[in-house]
Parts: C-alpha cells; sequence; structure tokens
C-alpha cells in the first residue's frame, strides 16, 4: 500500500495545530515563563508549512507554495530554537541565526527560481534543518540546568535524533534516491513526514514535561520561601481556619508572644485560648477580611498565657489551603512602642513649650538645589517666637527666602555658603555676621539634623556690636586731638608697608613737632597748649587727603601717612602745611593769639623696609636734623 505524500502533510498540518492547542493551554496557565509563546509561533509555522505543500499542485502559485512551505519549516524549528534558551533563560546569538536563515533563503531560491533543481533544494532543506537541530541539542546539553536535567536530557535526545535522520535523508537523496518528485512517496519521503509527526508530538511532550518540572520546582521554592519566612518571622505568625478558627499553624513568633507552645495551639480555636481581651475586635477583624480580602493595621488588645497584657498591630489575609478558606495574620508587639510614643509625645509638648519660650531664635530650614545640585535658596519650615521677635519677619513658614527677604542671597552670600556647608557635611559651625538686608548683627550656630538641612539659632548682638565699635574707637583714637593714638597710627602704618610689599604701592611718611611747644605751656597754661594742639590737627586734616592718616605719636609729636605718594610730592605737601601753619592765627583769648611753627621729617619706603621702625627711625633723624638746623625747617631722609 502507498502512502499519501499528500495526506501525510495534511495530518502533519493538524498534528500542529494539535500541538499549538496544547501549548497554547499550557500558556494560559503559565504566563510567567519566558520561551512558551515562541513554541506557540514554532508550531504555527509547521502547520503553516505542511499545509503549503498540497498546494504546489496549482501551477500559478506553484513557486510560492515551494518557497513557504519550506520557509515556514526552517523559521519553525529556528522559533522552537529561541524559545528553549529563553525557556532556560540563555541569550541566543541573533547575527547567526540570521545569517543562517538569510543563507538558506539565497541557496533556495537560486535552485527554485535561476536553476530549479528539486533535489538540490531537498538537501538545502535537509540539511540546513540538520544544522539548526543539532546546534539545539549541543546548547541544551552545554547548558545542563540541574533542575530541569531529566526534561531538558529527553529534548536534547529528540532534537539529536531528528538531526540524525535530516542528516541521513541529505545522504540518502544525494547517493541513494535523488527526489523528482515531491508527491513520490519514496521510502525517504514517507519517512520524513512521518518523522514529522512522531518528532513534534514528541517535542511538545518534552516542552510540557519542562514546563510543569519547573513549575514544581518553583511551587516547591515558594513553599520552602514561605514557610521559611513564616517560621523565621520575629512577629507573631498564625494560620487558621476562617469558618471555625481552628489553628493550623503557628511560628516561634507566635509561641514567644503569646507564652503557648506549638502542642497548645494546633488543632484547637484561636478563641479557646482566649488571647483577644476583647472578642468583638476578633469578630472586626473577621468581618474586615470577608469584605476585602485582607485587613492592615488592626489595633488590639491581647492577654498571654499568664494573662499579661499586651497592645498588637495585626495585619492578615486570606489564603485557600486544600480548597478551604484560611486566613493568615502577623501580629506584632506595640506594647513598648505605645510606652515611647506616649513619652515622645509628653516629651514633645515639653520640647515645643522650651521651643516657644527660647530666648534665641530658632529656624530650621531645608537648602533648595538646581538639577546640578547648585543652592539657590532654602526654606522656612519652622521657627519660634523669638525668630520673629528678633527679625521683625511674620509668617515665613513655608516661604522661601527669596520672597521672604529679596537679595538676601547676593547681600550675604558669606552666610548662604556657610548654611550650605552645614547642610551636607553636617559639621556645626559658629559664627557673627552683619546681616545687610535687616542691618542687624547676629551671632549663629549652626547644625544639620539631616542632609539637605539645618537649623540656625541665633541672636542679635547689634547693640553689643555697637558697644564694642565704640570701645574700639575710642581705642584707636587720641583722647584730645580726635585722631588716630599711637598704637593704631602704627598699625595702620605697617599694613601699608605690607601693602607696598605685596602691590608695590610706594608711600612717604612724615614726622612733625610744633616748636617752642614747652615755652607755650609754660607762658599761657596746659589748656591753652591743648587748644594749640586741637587747632594744629585741625589745619593738618584741612591739607592732606581723606586717604592719608595723621596719628599723634607723643606729645606736641605727630605723623602723617601719605598714601601712594613719593617723597618729592610728599615734600609739596609738607610745604603747604608750614606756610598754612605760620600764616593762622591761634586766638588762646580774648587778647591773645599765637601762631605755630613746625619743624618736619620725611621718608620714602623702599624695598629694604621690613617693618615700620627703620622707617620711623629715618623720619625721626630728618625731623631732629631740622630741629638743630634751628627749627622750622623740612629735611628729606634718603
Amino acid at each position: 500500500m502507498e502512502i499519501d505524500i499528500r495526506t501525510l502533510s495534511l495530518v502533519n498540518s493538524i498534528a500542529a495545530v494539535i500541538q499549538v492547542i496544547a501549548l497554547t493551554l499550557q500558556y494560559i496557565l503559565v504566563k510567567t515563563y519566558r520561551g512558551i509563546g515562541w513554541w506557540l509561533i514554532g508550531f504555527l509555522m509547521f502547520a503553516l508549512g505542511f499545509l503549503f505543500a498540497p498546494l504546489r499542485d496549482i501551477s500559478q502559485i506553484s513557486q510560492i507554495s515551494i518557497f513557504f512551505h519550506n520557509l515556514t519549516l526552517i523559521l519553525g524549528i529556528v522559533f522552537l530554537y529561541i524559545g528553549l534558551l529563553r525557556f532556560l533563560n540563555l541569550k541566543e546569538n541573533k547575527k547567526i541565526i540570521i545569517f543562517i536563515l538569510v543563507s538558506y533563503i539565497f541557496l533556495f531560491t537560486f535552485f527554485l527560481n535561476i536553476q530549479d533543481d528539486i533535489t538540490a533544494r531537498t538537501v538545502i532543506f535537509s540539511s540546513f534543518s540538520a544544522l539548526l537541530m543539532f546546534s539545539i541539542s549541543f546548547r541544551l546539553l552545554k547548558n545542563l540546568d540541574k533542575s530541569l536535567k531529566t526534561s531538558q536530557l529527553f529534548v536534547v535526545i529528540i532534537f539529536f535524533m531528528q538531526g540524525c535522520f535530516l542528516l541521513f535523508r541529505t545522504f540518502a537523496v544525494i547517493t541513494i534516491s535523488p527526489v523528482s518528485d515531491f508527491f513520490t512517496p519514496t521510502l525517504t519521503q514517507s519517512l520524513t513526514f512521518l518523522s514529522y509527526i512522531i518528532i513534534g508530538n514528541l517535542f511538545t511532550f518534552g516542552f510540557i514535561i519542562m514546563v510543569n518540572q519547573r513549575l514544581n520546582i518553583d511551587m516547591k521554592e515558594a513553599k520552602e520561601h514561605f514557610e521559611l519566612i513564616f517560621n523565621t518571622s520575629p512577629d507573631a505568625a498564625i494560620i487558621t481556619r476562617l469558618d471555625n478558627g481552628e489553628i493550623v499553624s503557628v511560628n516561634d513568633g507566635f509561641t514567644n508572644l503569646t507564652g503557648f507552645n506549638h502542642k497548645e495551639t494546633l488543632g484547637k480555636s484561636i478563641l479557646e485560648l482566649n488571647i483577644w481581651k476583647n472578642p468583638a475586635d476578633r469578630q472586626k477583624l473577621l468581618d474586615e477580611i470577608l469584605k476585602n480580602g485582607f485587613c492592615d493595621n488592626f489595633e488590639s488588645e491581647f492577654l498571654k498565657k499568664d494573662g499579661t497584657q499586651i497592645i498588637g498591630i495585626v495585619s492578615a489575609n486570606t489564603m485557600i489551603l486544600h480548597g478551604i478558606p484560611h486566613m493568615v495574620s502577623v501580629t506584632r508587639d506595640i506594647t513598648i512602642r505605645r510606652k515611647v510614643l506616649e513619652a515622645l509625645k509628653l516629651s514633645e509638648e515639653r520640647y515645643h513649650s522650651l521651643f516657644e519660650n527660647m530666648i534665641d531664635g530658632y529656624a530650621y530650614c531645608e537648602m533648595v538645589y538646581t538639577e546640578q545640585n547648585q543652592p539657590v535658596d532654602f526654606i522656612y519650615l519652622e521657627v519660634n517666637k523669638s525668630f520673629e521677635r528678633l527679625t521683625g519677619l511674620e509668617n515665613v513658614v513655608g516661604k522661601p527666602v527669596s520672597e521672604v527677604i529679596p537679595g538676601a542671597r547676593e547681600m550675604n552670600p558669606e552666610l548662604f555658603e556657610a548654611y550650605n556647608r552645614v547642610a551636607l557635611s553636617g559639621k556645626s559651625e559658629s559664627f557673627e555676621i552683619f546681616f545687610k538686608p535687616l542691618n542687624i548683627w547676629f551671632d549663629i550656630s549652626v547644625f544639620s539634623p539631616s542632609i539637605g538641612f539645618f537649623v540656625a539659632v541665633f541672636e542679635n548682638i547689634t547693640d553689643r556690636k555697637k558697644v564694642e565699635e565704640e570701645l574700639q574707637h575710642l581705642a584707636s583714637i587720641d583722647g584730645l586731638t580726635g585722631i588716630y593714638n599711637r598704637r593704631f597710627f602704627i598699625e595702620a602704618c605697617e599694613n601699608e608697608l605690607t601693602r607696598f610689599h605685596r602691590y608695590g604701592k610706594t608711600f612717604t611718611f612724615l614726622m612733625m613737632d610744633i616748636d617752642n611747644f614747652k615755652s607755650i605751656n609754660d607762658q599761657y597754661g596746659h589748656l591753652s597748649g591743648d587748644q594749640v594742639l586741637q587747632s594744629f590737627v585741625k589745619t593738618i586734616e584741612n591739607e592732606i587727603r581723606n586717604v592719608d592718616s595723621l596719628g599723634r605719636m607723643g606729645g606736641e609729636e605727630f605723623g602723617i601717612l601719605l598714601i601712594e605718594t613719593p617723597v618729592k610730592e610728599g615734600l609739596k605737601t609738607a610745604k603747604r602745611i608750614q606756610n598754612t601753619l605760620q600764616n593762622k592765627k591761634i586766638q588762646l583769648n580774648s587778647d591773645q593769639s599765637i601762631t605755630t611753627k613746625v619743624s618736619m621729617g620725611l621718608t620714602e619706603v623702599n624695598s629694604e623696609d621690613t617693618n615700620f621702625d627703620s622707617i620711623i627711625s629715618r623720619a625721626d633723624r630728618a625731623l631732629y636734623k631740622a630741629k638743630n638746623l634751628g627749627k622750622n625747617r623740612i629735611e628729606v631722609s634718603e
């Protein structure tokens, strides 16, 4: 009896459809596993491929049907390959797969459209199919999954056997029975179609075994994972029947919390243990579970075996065990937490009272950053009453400083930088700063409770600063004349010397002494002498620039620091002062007036001056030279 190839092709197509249905049912049950969808597509390709085979008899579409018959069968094998790799979490080499497909299409098309040769096409199809089968079997064998070893080896053997048969077919077509007509029922051709029926079913069987084996493994792991979490949880976990409260399982956390051991609990109703202080609470829990299927953070009071009362918070959910609804609940002992919260509440009240009544200002703020993590602003989160009292700012909470005090960052960038440093580093800082927008001096201590936040505690020290400035002024000013005293004047001169060495800006130092001042005190009295000194100073102040400095060196001796002035220009200033003094009368009383004469010594700074003493020494020598040469003179020291 001859076997009809057309019939076998149709049977193969039907078999492929059945396999698709079987895998579809498997896919519906287990959607989480990768690769099953590719198997479905692969068997669909087989079904289409065998449907195309009988269409060869239609001359109008013979070429197309031959091409798609072979292409879909090859694609079916490729899709099975991809599905297997993805199911086993292996990565396919897309470049190799594409290369094989492109090579196959090129060669098959050549012997179909350019040089029509059915034997060559059969050899190409069989050899490429064998290559794919062997590739699959070797790849799976190389990457055996220990958990799927049995089913994976079964699939490897099936692919290898099919590869061997296709390789045999390749050599048979070449050496024994060349193909002249596709539908001629040669032994090789018939065996080929029969093998697809057998192998296809074996493929499907092997795939389903792999899926179920993995499913069983995953379920076992899930069960073990659940039991591990259940048994090792420090909280009290219990599984009870939903209808009658029968205890099915408890963990060590439950026995530690309640004092009941496993034997005292298993098989009994939860109500028998009398652990609910108020049984009505359990009914409320059940009502919520029956309504929503779960319950979160249900708080209630419980009794331990010894009667000790505790507070617990319960989270529960439903589960099905052996077809019966159960409830799994986890209870956490929050007795200590409740006490702590009550203590914190009391502490918070005390803190709030302290916070509101503290004398110092308090501001809790959050830094605001750009996408590049650059600080641009900060927001007031909390302030106390003293903040408002000390700053005069009200209703600042929730607002950025740029809104509360426009221009604050630009006017006091150093304050902004300090806040940011503390907020990022967590290192506290203390400093005094004059806050320009409010015209207030603040003494500020800053710390950071967390990254990006800072707390500023401050006091208004403006009055103190005014006193300090006044004291500093008094310490630097000569009480009689109102100009710099010797200490402060020399300090200013030293600063100018430093500036000279850094920038090369020259200056001239001038020392002067009022001639015959002792005779003025002796003849007219010390009060008149003081009057002469005061008039002398006012005259000199009018003759020098604002940038220049005038200081009393002692008694009737004075110094002038002429900024950025060479000695030649300094000499002109000295002569102008001398002429002005000679022509100005100082009225001592209604009847008496005098004029003052002065001797002067000048010197210009040079690179060898390491301290101001050398400059004073040169100027002093020039001054005494002027005194010795007859007074009312000006001498210059080189």
